[in-house]
């Protein structure tokens, strides 16, 4: 579960029965192996193409990141997060630290079909399992991972930087954007390392609009 050992590995965890149940269907050759007590593994629909181990009911607790344990964890192997050549839209993710936040975001770019999310130095792990656990199952069909600071001027300087502001700019619902945009999505500290290091983009501040009957 340590995010250096989930890098030098390149490992995640899935704690989710029916996430796991999912995976054996569809992407068996992503898991690496599965683990659980006799109660967890017993949950699983199949696992007759997957490496499996029992262990005792005592060390679920030092195993789990969920408050109540489903007592089965699934190792896979982390997708290609390499940043494609030719991109036409990006979500670009600096310097946000909830994981869940994370997982949520890539899950619904992916839902809106975006190319692929970027995130910048200091960002959670998408693989923390939190940021998991909030795709919801689009682990393997979203493309995201890490973006340097020095790549930004270089591929996307030309382009618009729609920044997600919570109280700044037009209403997110009321912009259409160019075919080719990248939105931006600074820290929840309001922190923007790349506004800062490159102060020259073009930044378009947009926000959610909030109604009292929300």
């Amino acid at each position: 579960h340590q995010k250096k050992t989930r890098q030098k590995e390149q490992r995640a965890v899935i704690e989710t029965t029916h996430y796991i149940n999912e995976l054996i269907q569809s992407n068996s050759d992503k898991i690496d192996f599965i683990l659980g007590t006799s109660k967890g593994l017993g949950a699983l629909t199949s696992t007759e193409k997957c490496h499996t181990y029992e262990i005792e009911s005592s060390l679920t607790h030092t195993l789990t990141h969920q408050k109540t344990s489903q007592e089965v964890w699934c190792v896979i192997y982390q997708p290609e997060t390499s940043l494609p050549e030719k991109i036409t839209n990006m979500v670009l993710i600096d310097g946000l630290q909830n994981p869940s936040n994370v997982g949520a975001i890539i899950r619904s770019a992916a839902a809106f079909g975006v190319d692929y999310i970027g995130l910048l130095p200091q960002s959670a792990d998408p693989f923390h399992p939190e940021s998991i656990r909030a795709m919801g199952g689009t682990l393997f069909a979203a493309k995201f991972g890490p973006v340097s600071m020095n790549q930004i001027p270089e591929k996307f300087g030309k382009s618009i930087f729609y920044e997600l502001n919570s109280h700044k700019g037009a209403p997110v619902n009321t912009v259409i954007p160019d075919a080719s945009y990248i939105l931006y999505i600074p820290s929840e500290m309001g922190g923007s390392n790349l506004k800062k290091r490159y102060p020259d983009l073009k930044f378009v501040p947009l926000h959610i609009p909030m109604s009292l009957e929300v």
